[in-house]
């Protein structure tokens, strides 16, 4: 349930025995969810994302252990608790629910109420085209991102992007393509000329590529935050699927 690495640790210095607690069954939920909570190498949102399926159980075995106590005379501050679901969170049925989970998980009741949307999310089969080519599910897009160990996005991203593919019910969105002679027609066609002469960039001598860079730099310094962040993590989300490709 624990000690993965020291018992790596172990093999590694090939001990043939290692000190070990055995702990009861009902207990499991509690030590995994726990254990869970303290890697340093995930992100609070991706405790929680991975947490929220152990919730029920982790409910059980945290009770159980609070009456233990109790019957041993041993105090506890450990008080009885209901975790949150995707119907609770929506329509706010239960304002303790969000607030008791995130006391045990040690976050924002806000990020458990975006764990719970971003799962009921991933829930979904349909598959969508990405920036990337790439035809995929909600869940098989965004989760490698967010356990990416150089610079993984957070939850509040995750439902940020997932909105660009569906309501808030789930609900696969209609993109249309914008109006003639609209300011949206105008942005996209020229965004799309500017793909496409970015072709012509590999043709260009090493003199050119540096003025063409400089031409390039200047135009970033003008675009507005929003797209700047876009395309700062879409860069950044390129780089990373070439490096692995090569």
């Amino acid at each position: 349930m624990d000690g993965e690495r020291r018992w790596r640790a172990a093999r590694q210095l090939q001990w043939d025995q290692v000190p070990c607690i055995v702990r009861p069954e009902w207990e499991a939920a509690a030590i995994i969810v726990e254990s869970l909570l303290g890697q340093r190498s995930l992100t609070k949102g991706a405790k929680v994302y991975l947490a929220l399926p152990l919730l029920d159980e982790y409910k059980k075995s945290a009770e159980t252990r609070r009456l233990s106590n109790l019957k041993k005379g041993i105090k506890t501050l450990e008080k009885p608790w209901n975790s949150p679901t995707p119907h609770s969170v929506r329509h706010r049925e239960d304002g303790r629910t969000s607030e008791q989970a995130a006391e045990r998980l040690g976050c924002s009741p806000r990020l458990v109420e975006q764990a719970v949307r971003v799962r009921k999310y991933f829930e979904s089969a349909e598959k969508f085209e990405f920036q990337d080519g790439s035809t995929k599910t909600l869940k098989e897009h965004f989760e490698p991102l967010m356990f990416d160990p150089e610079s993984p996005i957070g939850l509040g991203e995750v439902l940020k992007g997932i909105g660009y593919f569906v309501d808030p019910e789930g609900n696969p969105k209609q993109h249309a393509p914008p109006e003639r002679n609209s300011d949206l027609h105008y942005f996209q066609s020229g965004w799309e000329s500017f793909a496409k002469h970015c072709a012509r960039f590999t043709k260009l001598t090493i003199t050119e590529r540096t003025h063409a860079l400089e031409v390039v730099s200047g135009g970033v310094r003008a675009w507005p935050d929003d797209v700047l962040e876009t395309m700062a993590e879409t860069a950044k989300a390129e780089l990373r699927r070439r490096q692995k490709n090569k």
